[in-house]
């Protein structure tokens, strides 16, 4: 049982603007109000209201000064389908349209930066994974929305097959409609701020023997580009793949080194003294991590050292092979806003002290997502 003391709190994170990233924002504003609605004041929220077709027909999605702004700055065919629902905007239309930006960049991206060699079908495993990640606490508006954009397409991923979400009585309100649109997303309630070692319990009770699980920051994004090249059969031993985050495309300088401004933009690519730096914001892995693992990483994400920490322990005690190949499995950290969670780490030192520990990039064969 965790203790008592352990508070939810705002977590710590460490992972040119084109027309459609500009319009994607906008959209995902509107979507996100539409679909999601505000966090609840008192840990309640309204009742969603019928889903019959005229109910959604009928209801506004943006209001005027927003449809304003998505008009003088949408592609021409987006502006005519809003100038032509000026009276009210169903979601189901905002929604289809975002949907289909979303893919036409990812499209646009893959096709800019191709594998070098093609992937057989036989070398690369498409067996979809369980992703879980954990969510808590009070958030500004720009802070909210940006978790909730990584969420989306996380669970748009045609690699996830399932979602879980380790969170409070406030987000999980906020997220039920998600839910009921997208039954990928599971959602558990907790009191109190959970560990890496219930993260790893809900993804082990989640997927079958040798399934792909991942435990991520809540705002770390995948794209189309993340398991291209990944190759199951790896996984037959004990092997972690701890990623290194990218900063997200739309705001490279916010979303790179993070709160500290002498680390490098990016994490992954750049050196910093000299060496690639040890961090890490995403873990992947095969189920199930054993018990006497899961008991050695009984602490939370955001404290100095929670990392190197876990990955100490999936090496000493699990004998896990520890490699990092951010290069050809990128993440990007989705934290464009200002935002940081100070008081998280105030007053705390590092919690891994003997169990530091480093690893090494690592390549994967046959592939070239981010060259060097």
């Amino acid at each position: 049982m965790m203790a008592a003391t352990r508070a939810w709190s705002p977590l710590t994170f460490r992972g040119g603007l084109g027309r459609r990233t500009v319009l994607r924002f906008i959209l995902w504003g509107a979507l996100a109000v539409a679909v999601l609605g505000p966090l609840p004041a008192s840990g309640k929220q309204k009742q969603p209201p019928p889903t019959t077709p005229s109910a959604r027909t009928a209801q506004p999605v943006v209001t005027s000064d927003a449809l304003a702004l998505l008009e003088s700055r949408a592609p021409d065919n987006v502006r005519k389908m809003l100038q032509s629902n000026t009276a009210a905007i169903s979601r189901d239309k905002l929604e289809a349209r975002l949907l289909e930006e979303l893919r036409e960049e990812a499209d646009a991206a893959a096709a800019s930066r191709p594998p070098a060699t093609s992937l057989s079908s036989s070398s690369v495993s498409h067996e979809r994974i369980i992703y879980v990640t954990s969510i808590g606490g009070i958030y500004h508006t720009s802070r909210h929305e940006e978790i909730l954009a990584a969420l989306r397409t996380n669970l748009e991923s045609p690699w996830v097959e399932k979602l879980i979400m380790l969170t409070d009585k406030g987000w999980a309100a906020t997220l039920r409609p998600t839910q009921r649109k997208l039954p990928k997303l599971k959602i558990e309630v907790f009191h109190e701020q959970p560990t890496y070692k219930d993260l790893f319990t809900s993804a082990n009770a989640a997927a079958h023997p040798g399934q792909l699980i991942m435990v991520a920051n809540s705002d770390i994004e995948l794209s189309n580009l993340t398991f291209v090249c990944l190759d199951k059969s790896q996984f037959n031993k004990p092997l972690m793949y701890v990623l290194t985050r990218h900063p997200h495309p739309s705001c490279p300088k916010e979303s790179g080194g993070g709160a500290n401004p002498q680390l490098p933009k990016n994490l992954c690519t750049d050196k910093f003294g000299g060496a690639f730096l040890s961090t890490a914001d995403a873990f992947l892995t095969s189920a199930p991590v054993p018990q006497d693992v899961l008991d050695l990483i009984d602490h939370v994400q955001n404290r100095l050292g929670a990392e190197n920490r876990l990955v100490h322990f999936f090496r000493s005690q699990g004998r896990y092979r520890i490699l990092d190949p951010c290069f050809d499995m990128p993440v990007y950290h989705r934290h464009c806003s200002q935002e940081r969670a100070k008081s998280a780490q105030l007053g705390s030192g590092r919690i891994d002290g003997h169990a530091r520990s480093t690893w090494a990039r690592h390549r994967l064969p046959n592939c070239s997502i981010v060259d060097l």
